[in-house]
């Protein structure tokens, strides 16, 4: 995935991995 869209609105940088952030996103909406 291309998160330099991300980046460039927010000022954001990943502290985690696209794929850990991907899997606490899945595992934070299955717990919703």
């Amino acid at each position: 995935a291309d998160i330099r869209l991300a980046r460039e609105l927010l000022g954001f940088t990943p502290s985690v991995s696209f794929e850990e952030g991907l899997r606490r996103t899945l595992a934070w909406l299955r717990n919703a």
